[in-house]
């Protein structure tokens, strides 16, 4: 069975584009084949990868959910990560609305995705930080939410918000949708100071059983792996956030594995 992950946040800076690298990175050094997908129109996830909206004859997911190529025509294979990539473009800012305007528009990447599902162990959906038209679709085509979050004020107010919408999901169109967990995410910059420890707590007391035991620092290495177009397996293999990452993805695959 495919495990699909949408990566949410509502909030920019939550670290939604490192944590889909990454734990894809984490694992594929275990063996299992992964699909990202890049449904953010600001386009971070593809920028690594190299592919941006400049790049010629690159197929976007806004392509897809037009119909005017075939999924596997957009899939396009990074030799050194070893990763599969759909890409995103910002043009996709325009299609919203068009997507928006027809029928069942809320299916249209599910019914996609559904040919790719004996492909694949893992599909990670990296989404825009807002709750409009591609944030549903990757809703509706998921199984799994995992959310980023930092210790900050503005992270955490936008949690309700999200987790409202992520119920409202799960309630009327995608009753298998479930809530993998919450990543905290910069640790060692946010965590330790006084209102950092506060809001932590207020995280787990919101959500006592689906925070993640690994916590991720902040560490130079992912900036620098990103600005190399690589994730930090490839960067700096050996390296402390490394090691965090395949702890994350232990606690992830512990979670689906049922």
């Amino acid at each position: 069975m495919t495990n699909i992950i949408s990566i949410v946040s509502n909030k920019g800076g939550n670290g939604k584009t490192t944590t889909t690298l990454n734990l894809a990175g984490a694992l594929n050094e275990r063996g299992l084949k992964v699909l990202l997908i890049d449904a953010d129109p600001q386009s971070n996830l593809s920028t690594v990868f190299g592919l941006t909206n400049k790049s010629e004859n690159i197929k976007s997911l806004g392509h897809i959910l037009l119909d005017l190529i075939n999924i596997n025509d957009a899939i396009l294979h990074n030799n050194e990560m070893d990763l599969d990539i759909i890409t995103a473009s910002n043009q996709m800012y325009d299609l919203e609305s068009v997507i928006f305007s027809k029928e069942f528009s809320y299916d249209f990447l599910n019914e996609r995705l559904a040919q790719l599902k004996i492909k694949y162990d893992f599909i990670l959906i990296d989404n825009a930080p807002s709750l409009g038209t591609f944030f549903t679709n990757s809703l509706v085509a998921s199984n799994y939410i995992l959310i980023p979050v930092v210790a900050e004020f503005f992270s955490y107010e936008g949690l309700e918000k999200l987790h409202s919408h992520y119920l409202k999901i799960k309630q009327k169109v995608n009753p298998n949708l479930d809530l993998l967990g919450l990543l905290i995410n910069n640790d060692s910059k946010n965590g330790r100071t006084i209102i950092g420890k506060t809001i932590k707590q207020e995280i787990r007391n919101a959500f006592p059983s689906k925070i993640f035991k690994t916590e991720l620092g902040s560490y130079i290495s992912i900036i620098e792996s990103q600005n190399d177009g690589k994730n930090v397996f490839k960067y700096a293999p050996n390296s402390k956030v490394t090691d965090q990452y395949r702890e994350l993805a232990k606690e992830v695959l512990s979670k689906v594995i049922k």
